[in-house]
């Protein structure tokens, strides 16, 4: 018997186009990932840090496997910018995995998986999200999943764990940059002070400086005293208040940057010095203890001054570990209930 060779051949192709066709995105909707069949496991919480915003939706519950959060909850970055994100799940140990669809095509593919970790109890740090250097601002969706048991993947059907999804705003990236590591130095009479602060490396480099330093906490909303340099020696002061000192780069012409701050708190309290606070690395993880306060939070820049991770604390004592960064210089303002202290390390 004669075969039909074009017959074969068009069948051939056209299970080819049905099989493509169904194993990607279809009019524009993402695929399902749902848990139809254990509704133990699910993640009970999501809470992104050192965002541009960041977003913390706590207290969820199980919802056949899946949640879609994205125009609930949204945590913004820049362009090379990341964010770290924290989850927390009712009992047990978990695995978890995190996609962005970075090129929009209602898609996560292999290479946008963002963040994957072992088992891990609640809560749990699952890492940094990095936005890509050349990425385009606008909105993407993240995906995390869950899996108590198993591997967790973005699609299809899981019977030990939850997906949800949340938003990515990426932001167009400034050229203005703020100073960063602002000090205040008491004279030795305690009458005047010096203050200085670090260049912003990254973006356009400025032409004047702005400052405030007075014993006003709000975040100045008008203009402040111009100066061309990165320090002003001798500014009055009083040691019996608190004072404030705010900075913004002039870039050009009505152009700031953000306002940058500083609290010095007056001599009746208790003032965190730079020796108070000690740093070092050990392995992949970052040790941060305070012999005269508690920790309140940690905030982590690079030498541009762009902001890399933040984490809240309280007690004396802080472990960063699993930070994905690149090694580099890095700088760590810790906060205290009685200051705050820029410490470097190499990372």
């Amino acid at each position: 018997m004669k075969k039909n060779y074009l017959s074969v051949g068009l069948k051939a192709f056209s299970l080819f186009v049905f099989t493509f066709y169904n194993c990607f995105a279809q009019d524009n909707t993402y695929c399902e990932a749902p848990n139809n069949e254990n509704d133990a496991y699910y993640i009970t919480g999501i809470t992104t840090s050192g965002g541009e915003t960041d977003f913390s939706n706590t207290d969820t519950g199980f919802n056949g496997g899946y949640s879609d959060y994205t125009s609930s909850f949204t945590v913004s970055t820049f362009p090379g910018g990341s964010f770290a994100v924290t989850a927390t799940h009712p009992s047990n140990d978990y695995l978890y995995g995190a996609w962005v669809d970075w090129n929009r095509d209602y898609t996560f593919s292999d290479s946008e998986q963002a963040l994957v970790t072992g088992w891990l109890s609640s809560p749990a740090f699952l890492g940094n999200v990095i936005a890509p250097e050349n990425i385009e601002p606008g909105t993407y969706r993240l995906r995390i999943r869950s899996a108590f048991r198993g591997t967790p993947m973005p699609c299809g059907e899981h019977a030990w764990g939850e997906a949800e999804d949340y938003s990515i705003e990426v932001l167009n990236i400034t050229t203005c940059y703020p100073p960063y590591g602002l000090t205040v130095t008491p004279s030795p009479n305690n009458t005047k002070a010096d203050l200085i602060w670090s260049h912003p490396v990254q973006g356009t480099q400025p032409t004047a400086y702005e400052y405030v330093f007075s014993t006003t906490s709000t975040r100045p909303t008008g203009r402040g005293t111009v100066i061309p340099e990165n320090y002003v020696f001798e500014a009055d002061y009083n040691p019996q208040n608190d004072y404030y000192l705010f900075v913004r780069s002039v870039c050009q012409e009505n152009v700031f940057s953000s306002w940058e701050g500083y609290e010095v708190l007056n001599t009746n309290n208790v003032r965190t010095q730079n020796n108070d606070i000690v740093v070092y690395k050990e392995g992949n993880s970052i040790s941060v203890s305070s012999s005269n306060s508690i920790i309140n939070n940690i905030t982590i820049y690079d030498t541009s001054g762009r902001k890399l991770y933040e984490q809240n604390n309280n007690s004396d004592k802080l472990v960063l570990s699993s930070l994905q960064m690149q090694q580099q210089v890095l700088i760590l303002e810790v906060s205290t209930p009685n200051g705050k202290v820029n410490k470097r390390i190499v990372y």
